[in-house]
């Protein structure tokens, strides 16, 4: 008597496992899931220790697939603002910088991490107050489910683990700035 069937889908970059065990019905479950995080690093040009204009600020975006199915065409999307609200523009947008594999990018097996760049030089924060960078993650799965994460600013301690931006107040000391 057959006990088990087991079913293997394999891609070019990934291997999907469904497993059907007999008389329990049960499949393993389908794990969605990807995480961006957004870590800063501020360069203070002038060395004065203070958030102020012509210092730059140096974004890693980081995207990992935490789920066990490949996510493909990852798109990232920024809410770049200053806290008074004004746009601002990235210098140059977010910028694909490599992979803990080798598939290219947008395309991520379950546990592969890209990173991204972005920067920004501070000009007009008298008026802006600062900035605030959220980046919105949307990939579709290897079976064609939208997935997608709003980032964190990689602080936990700060008391929110999942979706708050990174801000860099205008006057604040370099040294007490989150990341």
């Amino acid at each position: 008597m057959l006990k088990k069937i087991l079913i293997l889908r394999i891609t070019k970059y990934s291997l999907v496992t469904l497993s059907l065990l007999l008389g329990t019905g049960a499949f393993s479950q389908i794990n969605r899931q990807i995480e961006v995080k957004v870590f800063s690093n501020l360069t203070d040009t002038n060395t004065n220790g203070l958030v102020d204009n012509g210092d730059v600020v140096n974004f890693t975006l980081r995207v990992e697939n935490k789920g066990n199915i490949t996510v493909n065409n990852l798109a990232l999307s920024s809410t770049f603002l200053g806290l008074d609200n004004s746009t601002i523009n990235l210098s140059g947008g977010i910028i694909y910088s490599n992979s803990s594999e080798s598939n290219g990018a947008g395309s991520l097996i379950a546990g592969e991490v890209e990173t991204y760049i972005a920067s920004y030089t501070f000009s007009n924060i008298g008026s802006t107050g600062g900035i605030s960078l959220s980046v919105i993650g949307q990939a579709l799965s290897a079976d064609s489910q939208q997935v997608s994460d709003t980032s964190d600013d990689g602080n936990d301690s700060d008391g929110n683990t999942t979706d708050d931006p990174n801000i860099i107040t205008g006057g604040d000391s370099v040294a007490s700035i989150e990341i």
